[in-house]
């Protein structure tokens, strides 16, 4: 199965897998118009994690040259760290900066809906990552 690119842009390139976290609404305004302070990003949902399209994730890197990977699970063991190897393997010539990765926070799940919310990834921790890897 194919990757899905919902906008093609130059700044930087964010990889959803195994996340909710666009189709909350929560992330959709920054994709709307310029994402944050003029800056722009190509987002591609992978979609399927076997078989991995490999060819689309690189193409992205190579006209991005900037990654963010981003995904609810946790920070360890995650397709956010194969992602940035693979990317850091055969694109590394490519990157203009490292490979970050957005995760949920490394706690265990709370039951408590208060916790709960700081423990999962939200948008502004997205932005932050973006920011890091334009340098602004």
């Amino acid at each position: 199965m194919k990757t899905q690119k919902d906008r093609s842009v130059n700044s930087a390139t964010l990889f959803t897998a195994l996340t909710d976290f666009g189709d909350q609404g929560e992330f959709t305004p920054f994709l709307q118009n310029d994402f944050v302070d003029g800056i722009e990003a190509e987002v591609i949902d992978l979609r399927t994690l076997r078989p991995l399209d490999y060819d689309t994730v690189l193409a992205s890197v190579q006209k991005t040259n900037r990654c963010v990977t981003v995904e609810e699970g946790f920070p360890v063991a995650s397709i956010g760290n194969h992602l940035s190897a693979v990317i850091m393997t055969r694109a590394f010539d490519y990157l203009d900066a490292p490979v970050l990765n957005c995760t949920g926070k490394d706690v265990p799940m709370p039951y408590a809906a208060n916790l709960e919310k700081l423990a999962l990834l939200n948008a502004d921790d997205v932005v932050d990552a973006v920011h890091k890897v334009t340098y602004r």
